[in-house]
């Protein structure tokens, strides 16, 4: 049998803080919650404009929610969804009148949606492979419930291991640059 003090001795310090790191009760997330419903996530009430509406009104309702998209409806079903991406994309750099153009013109089609009841894992899915950074969600007739973004995934993933991330010692190997805003 080893005699912990000739280790100790041997080693000094390291052995110590290994062994004590060892004691610590180990902190993980658990898969149950990924597998919890997306009402469960600080997820966003549904911005909504028909169809017909001018693009202008969209980016004046981003703008007012700080919102990344708005749901597009026709009556109250959900037909499509218009994000920041799709004005970068398809408008920015044109020649399109914000005030005459409709969002229906620009708009992504018949968007995943997801439901409140559809699970946690199933969000990060879809919004992986589909490259989306926000899903709609629905109610059993295709109306607008909600919204579902990427922010709100990490928020309530980083809700169970906060502590850890928090208290993060400050990488000494990284250079601080001020952020500066507007410019």
């Amino acid at each position: 049998m080893v005699d912990p003090q000739e280790i100790e001795e041997d080693y000094g310090d390291e052995y110590l803080t290994v062994s004590e790191e060892r004691t610590k009760p180990r902190i993980t997330v658990d898969e149950a919650i990924f597998n919890r419903p997306i009402r469960e996530l600080n997820y966003h009430p549904p911005r909504c404009l028909q169809r017909t509406a001018k693009l202008a009104e969209a980016v004046e309702l981003m703008k007012r929610y700080s919102v990344g998209a708005v749901m597009i409806q026709d009556g109250e079903t959900l037909v499509g969804i218009l994000s920041e991406r799709d004005i970068l994309r398809k408008v920015l750099g044109t020649d399109v009148d914000l005030d005459q153009s409709t969002v229906e013109q620009f708009m992504t089609r018949n968007p995943e949606v997801l439901k409140l009841d559809d699970v946690v894992a199933y969000a990060i899915h879809t919004m992986h492979l589909g490259g989306f950074r926000h899903v709609p969600l629905v109610d059993e007739k295709h109306r607008p419930v909600g919204i579902v973004s990427v922010k709100d995934v990490n928020e309530y993933t980083v809700s169970f291991i906060a502590q850890q991330i928090l208290t993060l010692p400050p990488d000494p190997h990284r250079k601080y640059e001020p952020r500066i805003e507007g410019g």
